[in-house]
């Protein structure tokens, strides 16, 4: 199926699906209307050579169309058949006293998003975030760039709408791997009381004709019924890398119509690999915000120790800033794990020794960060060999900066940290 005839066919399937949910709603002009332009694509799809469906496409678009006749103004409403009237009931005396009701018979409300799990796709988590930005340590212009972009719309509509700004733009995470972009997306969703569509894209890739295309269409119908929502497509280049045309128009052609409706759902996205991505989706119009998510800064490190410690055993004399300073350029992940080993050391010793357990102390920390080196450095490296291959130095030149900036900083003498008090200043080096 070439490339123009699958555009077609997935824009017209969704305002199919559309043109159904009016229906339910009895919003019939939107219907007709949305059942008119389906047509009008199904029948656009069956005049393109070798399209082994035309006469499948072609009675699509005639029955779309035949649909839409009976929402002509002034017909619509009468070919949906009118409510039952109530009939009178008859009094009749009860012949002895009627129970109540029992609490189990009772027919259950509505559900809710979380309970029709049967109708959510494969691809697709739902949940509704319970972390805000202010969860998120440091970051000010990533959260500055959220707000603006993913939060305020939900939150201030009637301001962007006086100043003419636009609410259906999206945004680009990008950066190392570890480094906290899926966190600041739940953030940004739970700031905004929004659902959070977590988009799985090794579920929604499929091998048949056509099947992937249809998916990502499913996606947005699903986000444009559950708004206000954010949709988050986790590591987005396995999706809309460059060699993978007809999502790529697919997807260009569901943004489009977010921006002609937008319906309070917005598209966030983050990747490891940005030089992946078609050039078609990071220009502006499309992910207008490129937002690159650096490691974490000595702040930010120090309160991840804290965090990741809060719930072992671990010697008060630690100092959590110390282990910052002795964690440059690791990431966020990377810290965790460090954590991690460092607590195995004593959890080992009882086990082996079968006596009491000991606290975490400074010398297990040491240990565990001498066995578990930064991530960040191969990445760096794979980063700049690709992005200088893309040809793409000036589109990439904040991620440039900041390889440069790891490479002097690996190029200066360790730092050597000999202190153990829980506070006061850090080591000089």
């Amino acid at each position: 199926m070439s490339q123009k005839l699958e555009e077609l066919v997935g824009r017209a399937d969704g305002l199919y699906t559309s043109a159904m949910k009016h229906e339910r709603s009895r919003d019939f002009s939107e219907a007709r209307r949305c059942y008119l332009e389906a047509a009008d694509l199904y029948v656009q799809a069956s005049r393109i050579q070798q399209n082994r469906e035309s006469r499948d496409h072609l009675k699509r678009g005639q029955q779309c169309l035949e649909i839409a006749k009976r929402y002509a103004p002034g017909v619509g409403k009468s070919v949906i058949p009118p409510p039952p009237q109530p009939v009178p009931a008859i009094p009749v005396a009860p012949s002895k006293p009627v129970p109540p009701p029992d609490p189990k018979k009772i027919a259950p409300e509505k559900p809710t998003i979380d309970e029709k799990k049967e109708d959510v796709p494969d691809f697709l988590l739902i949940e509704r975030p319970n972390v805000k930005l202010d969860d998120v340590v440091g970051m000010p212009v990533v959260k500055q760039i959220i707000n603006e972009v993913l939060v305020y719309p939900f939150t201030r509509p009637e301001l962007y709408q006086a100043y003419g700004k636009q609410t259906s733009e999206a945004v680009l995470l990008y950066g190392p791997p570890g480094c906290g972009k899926t966190f600041v997306a739940k953030a940004a969703a739970g700031e905004g009381n929004a659902t959070f569509l977590f988009v799985m894209p090794y579920n929604l890739l499929k091998s048949g004709e056509g099947e992937t295309e249809r998916n990502i269409v499913t996606a947005f119908e699903f986000a444009r019924e559950n708004s206000p929502s954010i949709m988050y497509f986790d590591e987005f280049d396995s999706l809309a890398n460059k060699k993978r045309v007809k999502a790529v128009n697919t997807l260009l052609a569901q943004m489009d119509g977010l921006q002609e409706r937008p319906e309070k759902s917005l598209i966030l996205a983050s990747t490891n690999k940005p030089w992946e991505i078609a050039p078609a989706l990071r220009r502006s119009g499309r992910f207008s915000k490129h937002v690159l998510v650096s490691p974490p800064d000595l702040e930010m490190r120090t309160a991840i120790f804290e965090k990741e410690c809060s719930s072992r055993p671990v010697e008060t004399s630690v100092n959590y800033i110390a282990l910052a300073g002795m964690t440059e350029w690791y990431s966020a992940a990377d810290i965790a794990e460090v954590v991690k080993l460092a607590a195995d050391i004593p959890f080992r010793e009882a086990l082996s020794s079968g006596g009491q357990a000991r606290q975490v102390t400074l010398a297990d920390f040491q240990q565990a960060i001498s066995q578990k080196p930064s991530t960040l450095g191969p990445w760096f490296t794979l980063a700049e060999q690709q992005i200088e291959r893309s040809g793409e130095r000036d589109e990439f030149k904040d991620l440039l900066d900041m390889i440069e900036r790891y490479k002097s900083d690996m190029a200066r003498p360790p730092v050597k940290i000999e202190g153990k008090s829980s506070g006061g200043e850090l080591p000089s080096e």
